[in-house]
């Protein structure tokens, strides 16, 4: 569990440089499109001054993700035998990070 909590920090911190500002919240979207292949799709946002931003996550750090949030996967499903299929991780002003797992539909 506790690699897990570490890859979540990891994450964390990516984002946060990413956002290079004070930022009110953040939040991005990352979304397995195949594992064996090693492909996602990424939603990333922030809020500054009201407003909410959609950027781009930059080349340098994409791979990263992509990295972390793979092993992050393939660790969870060993650990519970459950594969989720997108990740949501919030962040507010404080740095305080949330999490929503989404599974698919069984039936």
């Amino acid at each position: 569990m506790q690699h897990q909590i570490n890859i979540l920090n990891e994450i964390s911190q990516l984002l946060h440089n990413e956002a290079n500002c004070q930022y009110e919240g953040l939040n991005c979207i990352f979304e397995i499109e195949d594992a064996q292949e090693e492909t996602m799709d990424t939603t990333f946002k922030y809020t500054l001054g009201g407003v909410s931003k959609n950027v781009g996550i930059s080349d340098s750090a994409i791979w990263s993700l992509l990295d972390l949030v793979l092993e992050l996967h393939a660790l969870m499903k060993a650990h519970t035998g459950g594969s989720w299929t997108k990740f949501t991780l919030s962040l507010d002003k404080a740095g305080k990070a949330t999490t929503k797992f989404e599974y698919p539909d069984k039936s």
